[in-house]
This record gives C-alpha cells, structure tokens and sequence, in this order.
C-alpha cells in the first residue's frame, strides 16, 4: 500500500460518511421537525446508513478502482466519484423522504401488539442466502474465470495459506456488501411503519399495513432465493457438483496405467531435466498470424525460442496446445496432470490434499521414478507451498526439496517482511533457480528442477517499477515482462557447460482466470496454453512431423511425453491417463473424443478415491 492511498482512502470514507450525515440532518430538519427524539436519531442512523452503503455499492461499479478496498488502487478519479455519488445519493433520499412524507405513518397500538417475528426472520434468513448466492455466482465466473466446479470444491477443502492479498480483499468487500444490504433489509422489515395514501377530505386509504409490508417483505426474499439458486446453479454448473459425488464411473480405473506395472528404461547417461510452468501462459497472446488473438504478439521472444524446439499443437500451425478438460484447470491440478497423469478431483477424504505425505498417496509419479532413479530434485515457487497444498504434493512424490516464499525468508534469501505480489516476484525466482542450478549441477547426480512462475497470475498480474509498458492494458505488460525473462533464463541455462544434458520444458500450467482482459473475445476461439520442450533425448529428435500437429492430448498426456523427453523408453507409451506424444499412439482425447472423457472424468471414481488417494 503506497502512503498517499494510506491518507486518501480514510479520506475518501469519512468524506463519504459526513455527506451522509449532512444529507440525514438537513431530511430531519426540514421533514421531520415534529418527530420525538427516539424517531429522530432512528431515522438519522438509517438514513446516514442508507446513503453509505448505497454509495459503497455504486462505488464498486463505476469507480476506476477494480476492488474497492484494494488501496494501491486509490486514484483522485476514483475520490471524485465518490464525492459525486454521495451528494447525488444524499440528494435523491431527500426527495423520496419528502415524496413519501406524507404516506408513511407509524403503526397504530392494534398493529404493533402483532407479533409478526416469524415472517422477519425467515425474510432476513432468505435475503442473506440470495445476496450470498447472487456474489458467489458472480464473483467465482468473474474474478476466476474457468473455474469449474471441482476447483472450487478442491479449493475449499485445500490449504489457502499465502493466497495474495488482493484475493481477500475483493471477497472481504463482497462480505461487507451483503451484511450491509442485508441489515438494509431487516431494518425495513423490522420498521413499525404503515403506508397511507390521503384521500379527499379526512379519508385515508390504507396501501400497506404493518402486517402487509412483512409479507411482503418475506415474498420478496423468496423471490430472490428462487432467483439467486437457479443463478448460482448455472452459473457454477451445480448439475456437475452433483455428478462428481453422486454419478459413478470406471473410466479412470479403467484407462488409467500405473507406472510400476510397466517397464521403464533409462538412457545409459540419464539426463536432467528443468520443467517451468508459466502461469497462465496462452497461444493466445500471440498475434493472430501465428494462431493467436492479438493484432501485437506479447511475447515475441517466446515465439522466437519456440522454433529451436518442440511443439505439440492441435492445429495445423506450429503454435497450439493442451485441450484444458475437467480437473486440469489450475496450478495444482496441473502439476498432477503432468506429473502423475491424472485429474485433480475432488477426493473422498476432504483432508487427502493438505495431510503430510498423503497427498495422493496411491499415485506413482514422475518424482516418484526419478528419486527412486538417483535424481536430485528441487522446485521453486514465489509464493508459500502451503497453498494448495503444493509442499504436500512435492514431498510426498519425489522429497523434493521445496524453495518457496517461506524458505526464502527463512533462510535470509530475502529480508525479514519482504512480501511482493504472492510472495517473491518472479525476477527473484529465476535469480534463485540459476543459483539452485549451479549448485545441483556440480553434484554427481542427475537433477530434475521445477520451477512455477506467478507474475502472470490473475487479476491484473505483476509489474516490477520501471519494467517497460508498451502496450494500453497492464495484463499485456506484465506478460510481455515476464515471457522476456522466462527466455533469458533459458538462454542463460543454454550458456551452461550442463545443458548438453539437460531438457528444458515450459509449458502454460491452465488458462489465464482474468475475465477483464478476456472479456472482449470472440467466445468461439479455442484458447490453449503454450508448450516447448528445448534440447529432447537424441531418441525422440527424428519423430515425424506428422505427429506434433493437429494433437488432441490434455495436459495428462504431457506425463509419459516429459519420460520420452528425456531419453526414457516406455513400455506401452502410456502412464496414467496419458500417451507419449512423440509416440504414433492415440490419446484418451484422439481415441474418445473430448466431450467422453471430459463427462467422464466429472463423474465419481471410486478407484480414485480407494486406490489413487489413500488415507491410512
């Protein structure tokens, strides 16, 4: 948080807040002057609540700001229109309270001994769960685009330690908004009020009693609860919830190959093996000339590299990727896609992800087959391991040694409260891993070195102070930024006396979540993430043409490819889910078709959960 959003946003609340006063002071006076002091200060609270909260709301759409309460936000355009709405919504209570003066009236003695505490109650109650529901139906689509049902479930029983902060704070004030509009509605609920409409003479006729207005008032909020069920439910694809638990299916037991029932060879000289997951990373933001959406490339430098290598794409061009299916939409399950050749689903025991060494423990991975192998292993990530339950994963399969956002300040990598974007950026993760590289690579042991990037993380991603900004959108700049790294990076490895052994793979973990920067696209272009394998064994360097183009494989498939990368001879070409690409074989997604296996694998798995994850 910079200093000058420290001192202008409690600036920005009180102005608001003292508008709002004004405005409830200047109604009392004029309005109500003969009401006792009890309905006086009442109405003052409700109306000072009213015009902030209300405020608060239109703020959050139409403010420059994205978040409200993210504070590196706070521009001066964002305090103007602050300024704006609360004298517009100050004013316009006025003028409702002086065109209703005369209609609302206080409940007779008969209609405030009704006890009509049932219809409040249940009305509250119904309000809260559709404002709950309306903001979770819209915030999981809009603030984490892709996201499928079982994400979000795995994400809720899964550890979220380290999460950036900006993540809270656009929940925080979701929070905020529906305890506020809910205690809107319960104070309309609760108000002993009557609706009068004069008529001629001393006539009144009577519009909404006391007991009307409650019912009214439950109507309302049943109404809503209907409204806000049927739109959580579409917009979070429910029908899949209730697939995962309740549909069962053989398909993975069925399909799946577990490594230690097949014969794996290694090469006489095995070799290393450096596989970076670019966060986010997508064909996409290449120009539309190479396959991609953007009339600039982003990240030319990336282009470039990829012809000294090999790319596994599903059209006929050079640039294409990965169909993303059920349970390989996010990091983690990424990581478990390619590494163990499986999904990422939702498990029986909701604590399989974050116990200590349980992580899919029935799983035989790929660090799994290289420790048993002799290789040294680290990964590297700039955020805290614990999220996601990434330190589980790491030193269940392979006893990675685990550099992350913890260790670093533990062990003095960075100062004592640094705390950047998610942890560390990612100049200092590529400055770490050429340091981790040195050091494994003057042992005598093979090493495997992971490495996840972070900057291009959604929403908005990270830019370090004085990177360059060619293009209008920040998320454009901050991927140009990092796809630029990432290769200098690699031309640096390539400069090393170690790369004549070693393969580099990169490849883009899931699809950006940044609904903002993607909200303009034509919905019928198939986005992919980037894939490169750099400097493959000598046995896959004469694979035919023919087979790195017009693929349909998911990122499972990248499990046995990433063995073949490496001078591995499998028997079979598969492992897990997954076909060796360089091989002739067929994947699941070639064989099936997409729409099979994606159902397929939303459908309960007993065999997942019974052999795969195992809690003993």
């Amino acid at each position: 948080m910079s200093f000058k959003a420290f001192l202008l946003y409690p600036g920005m609340l009180t102005m608001v807040g003292l508008i709002a006063m004004l405005g409830a002071a200047i109604e009392l006076r004029v309005l109500y002057k003969d009401k006792s002091r009890k309905e006086k200060f009442r109405s003052f609270v409700f109306s000072t609540f009213f015009t902030t909260l209300f405020s608060s709301l239109l703020l959050k759409t139409v403010s420059p700001m994205k978040h409200f309460l993210y504070l590196d936000e706070l521009t001066a355009g964002a305090y103007l229109c602050a300024l704006v709405i609360a004298l517009l919504l100050a004013a316009a209570k006025f003028g409702l309270a002086a065109a209703f003066k005369n209609y609302i009236k206080p409940c007779t003695e008969e209609e405030n001994r009704q006890n009509l505490k049932v219809y409040s109650v249940f009305g509250v109650i119904l309000f809260l769960l559709a404002i709950s529901f309306i903001f979770v139906g819209y915030f999981v689509p809009t603030f984490w685009a892709g996201v499928r049902p079982e994400q979000t479930v795995v994400n809720l029983i899964s550890p979220t330690v380290g999460t950036e902060i900006g993540i809270y704070l656009i929940g925080f004030e979701y929070v905020i908004l529906a305890i506020g509009l809910t205690v809107f509605f319960a104070v309309i609920c609760a108000w002993r009020v009557r609706i009068e409409l004069p008529l001629r003479g001393k006539n009144v006729l009577r519009v909404l009693s006391r007991k009307a207005k409650a019912v009214c008032c439950l109507i309302l909020a049943g109404v809503m609860f209907v409204f806000a069920s049927v739109f959580i439910s579409y917009t979070l694809d429910m029908p899949v919830v209730f697939k995962m638990f309740l549909v069962p299916s053989d398909f993975i037991e069925k399909e799946y190959v577990d490594l230690r029932d097949v014969q794996v060879k290694f090469p006489e000289r095995k070799r290393n093996l450096i596989y970076i997951y670019l966060e986010s990373m997508e064909n996409t933001y290449l120009s539309k000339d190479l396959g991609g959406y953007m009339n600039e490339n982003l990240m030319p430098e990336l282009a470039e590299l990829a012809y000294e290598g090999d790319v596994f794409s599903n059209t006929q061009r050079k640039f294409g990727g990965p169909i993303q299916i059920t349970g390989t939409e996010w990091s983690m399950a990424s990581m478990v896609n390619q590494t163990m050749g499986i999904p990422m689903k939702v498990p029986h025991d909701f604590s399989a992800y974050s116990t200590p060494g349980h992580f899919l423990k029935g799983v035989y991975g790929l660090g799994d087959l290289l420790k048993d192998n002799g290789y040294e292993q680290s990964m590297l990530v700039g955020a805290t391991a614990v999220f996601g339950g990434l330190d589980h994963m790491y030193h269940t399969h392979g006893d990675y040694k685990v550099i992350d956002y913890d260790y670093a300040l533990k062990t003095g990598m960075i100062p004592p409260g640094y705390k950047v974007w998610w942890g560390f950026e990612d100049d200092k993760l590529f400055a770490f891993a050429k340091e981790e590289l040195l050091e494994l690579s003057q042992g005598d042991k093979p090493f495997n070195l992971t490495i996840e990037t972070i900057d291009t993380h959604a929403i908005g991603g990270y830019l370090p102070d004085g990177a360059p900004e060619p293009f209008e959108d920040h998320y454009a700049n901050a991927i140009a930024y990092n796809t630029r790294k990432v290769v200098e990076f690699v031309r640096w490895v390539q400069e090393q006396p170690f790369y004549e052994n070693t393969t580099i793979i990169l490849i883009g973990d899931h699809h950006s979540m940044d609904m903002f920067f993607f909200k303009d696209f034509d919905e019928n272009y198939l986005r992919t993430t980037f894939n490169l394998i750099l400097n493959p064994a000598e046995s896959v360097r004469d694979t035919d043409e023919s087979r790195f183009v017009n693929r349909t494989y998911a990122n499972f498939d990248m499990f046995p490819t990433t063995l073949a990368a490496i001078g591995c001879e499998i028997e079979g070409n598969r492992a897990g889910l997954g076909t060796n690409l360089y091989s002739p074989q067929k994947t699941l997604l070639e064989t099936y078709g997409i729409k099979h296996v994606d159902n397929e694998l939303q459908k309960r798995s007993d065999f997942y959960n019974h052999t795969l994850t195992v809690m003993e």
